[in-house]
């Protein structure tokens, strides 16, 4: 047997801790800091959960919003685009059928293919002139409200836009003049529409138009068009395509069949060229549309994108504050 002097006694807790005020402290560490340790794991692991969670219903609700809004974009521009295209066709087939420099042939053929798209432009444009009220606010729920950064601060209340078909016809809306512009600063005229000066220059294009009644009194208000705005710029575009069908009729009177009387030619030669210049302007309409369009699908996509890992930390705020998670080109 070894040595009992080269054996050493296990060590022992001082007295101080085995008795008295110390194994009260020892005993309540015991007690108290292992539930305090599994305390902040769970709610570390809860807060975890909850962010993963959160972020997973923002990303499944941005989903659905970037759906609906392209569904919208892409159905708009569409029936825009059918129309507009054989509204060309019709004034560019009416064109070649009454110019005396070309033959015969050109003649009947202009003339029989302006029978054959003849009713398909009849139905879209119908169909389209009979939904300009959805697809107006289809654009503004969808695309409009959707890209809005700051929608969530505010609750949305029933309003009456003075952007309507109706107060566009009784105002000076020019379809030449008034186009989409989204660059320069706002309108900055008066707030008021002066009567009895009929010559007074129009304001610069704006982002922001200023539209008079044609009826002006010194009491009048301009209604205030936003080319940032899908829901006007579909608003305009409806009212613009409407005005250039109906004058338009003498086009398409003869397209339904074929013969129109020398009178009708002689004044559609007189409009044509300003005929067509509409018919461009309504080409520039629609590609507006469509780059907004765009815009506010990506500030969609923008608004529902995760956000950086450092906003995730509870206790922790960014000193640049919280934003998106930025994505490599």
């Amino acid at each position: 047997m070894p040595n009992d002097d080269t054996v050493k006694p296990p060590a022992s807790e001082p007295d101080s801790l085995r008795t008295g005020p110390g194994r009260y402290f020892n005993l309540m560490n015991t007690i108290i800091g292992l539930p305090i340790v599994t305390i902040l794991g769970g709610l570390v692991a809860s807060y975890i959960q909850y962010s993963i969670a959160y972020q997973e219903k923002i990303a499944s609700r941005g989903a659905e919003e970037l759906k609906a809004a392209s569904e919208t974009f892409n159905d708009i521009s569409k029936k825009f685009a059918e129309a507009q295209t054989l509204q060309q066709m019709l004034l560019s087939d009416f064109s070649t059928a009454i110019d005396s420099n070309a033959d015969s042939s050109e003649h009947t053929l202009a003339a029989k293919h302006a029978r054959s798209i003849f009713p398909t432009y009849e139905k879209v444009s119908n169909a389209l002139l009979g939904a300009a009220d959805v697809m107006a606010y289809d654009a503004e729920r969808y695309i409009d409200w959707a890209s809005d950064l700051a929608s969530g601060s505010e609750n949305k209340r029933p309003y009456s836009d003075p952007i309507t078909h109706g107060n566009l016809r009784f105002s000076d809306f020019d379809c030449e003049y008034h186009v989409p512009y989204f660059s320069g600063p706002s309108a900055s005229g008066t707030n008021t529409c002066l009567s009895g000066n009929t010559d007074q220059a129009r304001d610069p294009p704006s982002p922001v138009a200023r539209i008079c009644p044609r009826k002006k009194s010194n009491d009048a208000s301009p209604i205030l068009i936003d080319w940032y705005s899908e829901k006007h710029e579909v608003i305009t575009m409806h009212y613009c395509f409407q005005a250039l069908h109906d004058r338009l009729m003498k086009v398409r009177f003869w397209a339904s069949q074929e013969e129109t009387s020398s009178e009708a030619k002689a004044a559609f030669q007189a409009e044509r060229e300003q005929m067509q210049s509409a018919i461009d302007h309504q080409s520039l309409r629609l590609t507006a549309f469509m780059s907004l369009g765009l815009f506010r699908i990506d500030s969609i996509q923008l608004r529902y994108r995760p956000i950086s890992f450092e906003c995730q930390i509870p206790f922790f705020k960014p000193s640049h504050g919280c934003r998106p998670v930025t994505l490599a080109p």
